[in-house]
């Protein structure tokens, strides 16, 4: 073999093996690399996983049962607590606290341990920092992918719809969803999903439907969000390629237009989750 034959074999092993490992790049492992060099944004995965463990191993993690009073422990507070915050006076200083180790961060006006019911409080924040977002994305990116996407007529029609969802009362419509929602899974049968969304209901403090209810009233931004984004990305050369090529339209929503506006969407919802907790 001569010298530029061996040149040859070699350079097209070097670009075969590169072509293999380019391949073998997940898109998801990628985002993974970006995320990790974010240090910020790891931080703030640690302390979200943190409070999920937390909300998880609740019955393990309380130091005390978050419901038991204790009235005679009323208003307590720790030495360090009182040390560190001067407004708050002992009760042999003439003020109303009451000096007591055995409370971690103290005890309420009813005598509960506060620090208990703050990690038993995160299963319930966490609940509404779920359901309602996840309700209000699929709706909201049901919506506006369809009325970007399509236009003309459905479009007109689903902003209208928006429009109209902005009018409304968000509390009264809440109200009138609760109260749907519990007719309407009073005496479920078992096995079905309405006895499953009991269960759920139940296990989250008859709070479940109320989440639900947070997030069928919330995704009309998220619907223009998305409807302005698809607007932008469906005149994209490569759309108009997909287009020209005969590939349908479901195929081009779900191939081509969602994973290039999954990224705006995502931070959009993350920003408004803490106006869900609230």
């Amino acid at each position: 073999m001569s010298v530029s034959e061996q040149k040859f074999s070699t350079t097209g092993v070097a670009r075969l093996q590169e072509d293999e490992n380019t391949r073998g790049e997940n898109p998801w492992w990628e985002a993974w690399k970006r995320l990790r060099k974010n240090r910020f944004a790891v931080a703030g995965l640690i302390i979200i996983l943190l409070n999920i463990l937390a909300a998880i191993f609740a019955p393990v993690l309380a130091p005390k049962p978050y419901d038991k009073q204790i009235l005679t422990d009323n208003n307590s507070a720790p030495s360090w607590v009182v040390s560190l915050f001067p407004n708050l006076v002992a009760k042999e200083d003439g003020g109303y606290v009451n000096v007591n180790n055995d409370y971690t961060l103290g005890a309420d006006a009813l005598g509960r341990d506060i620090l208990s019911r703050i990690i038993y409080g995160a299963r319930i924040s966490l609940a509404v920092a779920f359901v309602g977002p996840l309700t209000s994305l699929i709706i909201g990116l049901l919506v506006g992918l369809i009325a970007g996407y399509i236009g003309g007529w459905t479009d007109n029609t689903l902003m209208r719809i928006v429009d109209l969802m902005y009018a409304f009362p968000t509390l009264l419509f809440v109200i009138l969803l609760m109260s749907f929602f519990r007719t309407s899974f009073a005496h479920p049968q078992p096995g079905t999903i309405s006895f499953t969304l009991g269960k759920m209901d139940t296990a989250t403090g008859g709070m479940l439907f109320i989440f639900i209810g947070i997030g069928l009233t919330s995704w009309m931004q998220m619907a223009r969000l998305v409807r302005g984004q698809v607007l932008s990305i469906r005149e994209k050369e490569y759309i108009e390629a997909a287009v020209s090529l005969g590939a349908p339209r479901s195929s081009i929503i779900m191939r081509h237009i969602l994973p290039n506006i999954l990224g705006p969407v995502i931070v959009a919802e993350t920003l408004t989750i803490p106006v869900y907790i609230s």
